[in-house]
């Protein structure tokens, strides 16, 4: 299933899911506004992101949390072995 359709798809799963995982697959506050309506309160999605994200990428996605009832609970770097180092950043549904 496509994920914009994820919610008509699979409506069981809007408000109820516990973790969304997101992989390259787009910007912070893309994802972040397809996830929110899956995520029940104190769900998180987290996003595996390259270690020097990019400041623009940040605050835009900042700008939306509010609107989409969600905070920022960690925002991790890290340092795996190959293709190098990244960063964690995981959002949490507060309402």
């Amino acid at each position: 299933v496509y994920k914009r359709q994820l919610p008509r798809e699979a409506p069981e799963l809007v408000g109820r899911t516990s973790l969304v995982t997101a992989r390259g697959v787009g910007k912070l506050d893309g994802v972040n506004r397809l996830a929110a309506p899956l995520l029940a309160v104190g769900g998180v999605v987290a996003h595996w992101k390259a270690f020097r994200l990019a400041p623009e990428e940040r605050e835009t996605a900042k700008s939306a949390l509010r609107s989409i009832g969600l905070e920022l609970a960690h925002d991790l770097a890290f340092e795996p072995g190959p293709p190098g180092p990244g960063r964690l950043l995981c959002y949490r549904r507060v309402v």
